[in-house]
């Protein structure tokens, strides 16, 4: 059987539905629930509906319209749940800024990115770069008492609901440009596909930059869950994290590979209770079940791990749930099955479909793929190509280049990347990117750049140099 014959699961799904069409529903029965809180600030459903349409509300009265883009560098709070939601009810794509980005990476994407307005706050704005958009304090506008809007703008589901920036292999970042329709096929399988629902209580954990952030956000929010954000130095101790799970009963947690082995690893000698923790998701690299990772879950028997497939050009379109003994789980666990709607091809280097164990370049079709490329039409067309497997006109696929093969259950296993793209901590890196940076130093002759993983789970990126005759590279 050839990997294109395999039947792709189809459910029906609102096509035309916006994201924040999930909130509104939601607050017709949940308004009085906290829907997200940080540290000693909460927003019930009812406030952060009001606030986000206050923020929409503004956006509109500047100028914002459908297929709009607004730049969002907002600490992590309350706030920064409703910058995504007020840009997305203005009929806007948000991008995410990370002000810890060099200013010359920032300025590329705000000017790569169009954007006519920047949402900030007081205590970032003196990071970002000057550039024609215009910075917006959400502390103002949230002072200024204007009028909230009653509903979400009206707009195609095919219009851009957030852009973010990958690494490039020329030395500068790429959008991806990701329309609302995708992202709301994952939210409805997802909802289908989690026993964490009403009332349930989910770290935010991601970076906003990062597309599991929009799935911690989107799949809480969207049944009535609470979302519970954290500060950054909490992100970075895996002690301190696991008190905080335990004290606060969190009961779903995203994480990278690299932190969900460091946070088991932690939990060998952890006496809280973490009976509340009922699902953990695993995404943005390669799972490992190492000896840590299966202790963890023989000893929390009530929590079931899942293993997400999927890059930013597609955000999840595979998924995998482990059984229920962690002995029986193979050293590199499978990324499952399509999710609803998305389809998944293997083909050789002209192209063909593959049979059964057979290697190839994976390809992603269906509704999970992205727009393309911002404002990168020769890229887009080298990796968005015409899908010669599907009926529909303009149907594309995603070439991944990533290495696969489908096994005779229908379930995928991955072997990782053909080009010299990797990920290190759930970042998506283009070697390339560094060896160009590297290379433009004028001390440097010749750069080289490689991750290793000289013990289990911890990969870094090592760089070897040519230094120019007669200098010393500092």
């Amino acid at each position: 059987m050839s990997s294109h014959r395999y039947n792709f699961p189809k459910a029906g799904f609102p096509e035309d539905m916006l994201l924040p069409e999930f909130l509104k529903k939601q607050v017709a029965t949940t308004s009085n629930h906290v829907a997200v809180y940080f540290n000693n600030e909460a927003l019930t459903y009812a406030q952060l509906n009001e606030q986000s349409n206050q923020l929409a509300n503004y956006l509109v009265n500047k100028g914002v319209k459908p297929g709009s883009l607004v730049g969002l560098c907002i600490e992590r709070s309350c706030n920064l749940i409703v910058g995504v939601l007020g840009i997305l009810k203005a009929g806007a794509g948000y991008v995410p800024l990370d002000p810890e980005y060099p200013h010359e990476r920032l300025q590329y994407m705000i000017e790569t990115a169009q954007m006519p307005l920047l949402i900030t706050n007081q205590n970032l704005v003196n990071k970002l770069p000057e550039s024609k958009a215009e910075k917006i304090l959400i502390e103002n506008i949230q002072s200024g008492n204007s009028a909230s809007s009653t509903s979400v703008i009206q707009h195609p589901s095919t219009d851009i609901a957030y852009v973010l920036f990958t690494s490039g292999s020329t030395g500068m970042p790429k959008g991806v440009a990701m329309p609302h329709k995708p992202l709301v096929n994952l939210i409805t399988w997802q909802l289908k596909n989690t026993d964490v629902l009403e009332g349930g209580k989910t770290l935010q954990f991601a970076p906003i930059s990062f597309d599991v952030s929009f799935q911690e956000i989107f799949s809480t929010l969207s049944c009535g869950g609470t979302l519970v954000m954290i500060e950054d130095e909490l992100r970075l101790n895996a002690v301190n994290l696991l008190n905080f799970i335990a004290k606060e009963k969190i009961n779903r947690v995203f994480l990278p590979f690299i932190a969900l082995q460091h946070l088991c690893e932690v939990a060998e000698n952890f006496t809280g209770d973490l009976s509340s923790l009922i699902e953990m998701i695993t995404a943005g690299e390669q799972l490992q079940s190492t000896q840590y990772i299966r202790n963890f879950f023989k000893r929390n028997k009530q929590c079931v791990l899942w293993n997400h497939y999927g890059p930013t050009e597609g955000h999840v379109v595979t998924a995998y749930k482990l059984g229920a003994n962690p002995d029986e789980w193979s050293a590199l666990p499978s990324i499952g099955k399509p999710i609803d709607n998305s389809e998944i091809y293997i083909l050789d280097e002209q192209g063909n479909p593959l049979y059964e164990n057979q290697e190839g370049e994976l390809y992603i079709g269906g509704v999970s793929v992205a727009k393309g490329y911002l404002n990168r039409d020769d890229l887009t067309k080298e990796k968005f190509v015409t899908n010669p497997f599907h009926n529909a006109a303009n149907a594309t696929m995603y070439k991944t280049g990533d290495l696969a093969k489908y096994l005779p259950d229908g379930t995928i296993e991955y072997f990782g990347r053909i080009d010299g793209q990797v990920k290190v901590r759930g970042y998506r890196i283009e070697l390339g990117e560094i060896e160009l940076t590297l290379d433009k130093h004028s001390s440097v002759n010749a750069a080289v750049v490689i991750a290793r993983e000289d013990e289990p789970g911890d990969k870094r990126l090592v760089a070897y140099l040519i230094p120019e005759q007669g200098k010393n590279i500092n």
